[in-house]
């Protein structure tokens, strides 16, 4: 039963972080519901099988983004270039988002058992993380905030970078180190080094949205 629970609430986490995906760059998700449901349950598969099976978490949250960044090509062909772009800013959108909630327990001296994987804090925190990722969705779509830079999938399969996007393709792959720096440390160095990465990564998030921001106005 607890295997299921984590397929479940794992498909849920990465659906919710492709809808911010989605809302951030105003695609319709209708449209492409199926696809990521399937790109969702694919990621949670290999995080359980990373986690739970083989218990090595420090590399699931890079194999997860691989999976969504190689999905999102062959399932709803978006260009490489601007699916390391979604996958980056979703992903670091979605742990900033688990961050604060978890702080947010913290402040209202809410315990939360963490110590495995599959424990009864690990499911509340997941489920109260997926509320609030949906309400940011929610309120991405009713304000009609975002970005329209990156047209609607199917991209062309060929295309050659421009020196500015060779540049933010070296910062998103950058990014991508940063995602797996962040696990590492998050597991290795306590409480410590998980506040210091994710200031990192708050700050890389916001840099990769300036850059979006200056390429929508283009």
């Amino acid at each position: 039963m607890s295997a299921f629970i984590y397929l479940l609430l794992g498909t849920v986490d990465i659906f919710l972080l492709i809808m911010l995906i989605f809302k951030v760059f105003r695609w319709p998700l209708r449209q492409y519901a199926s696809e990521a449901l399937a790109i969702a349950f694919l990621c949670s598969v290999e995080s359980y099988m990373s986690r739970i099976v083989f218990g090595v978490p420090e590399v699931d949250l890079i194999l997860q983004n691989l999976i969504i960044l190689v999905m999102m090509k062959v399932l709803l062909k978006v260009n490489f270039y601007y699916g390391l772009t979604l996958s980056v800013i979703g992903s670091f959108l979605y742990s900033e988002i688990a961050y604060l909630t978890y702080n947010l327990f913290g402040l209202l001296n809410i315990p939360l058992d963490l110590s495995t994987p599959a424990s009864a804090g690990v499911y509340y925190m997941q489920v109260s993380v997926q509320l609030i990722a949906a309400l940011v969705g929610f309120l991405l779509y009713k304000l009609n905030l975002g970005f329209s830079f990156v047209s609607v999938p199917p991209h062309d399969g060929k295309r050659r970078f421009t020196p500015k996007e060779k540049m933010n393709l070296i910062i998103s792959s950058l990014a991508v180190v940063c995602i797996f720096v962040t696990v590492y440390v998050a597991i290795n160095y306590g409480t410590f080094g998980i506040n210091a990465i994710m200031v990192i990564e708050f700050c890389a998030l916001l840099f990769l949205m300036y850059i979006a921001r200056k390429q929508d106005s283009i």
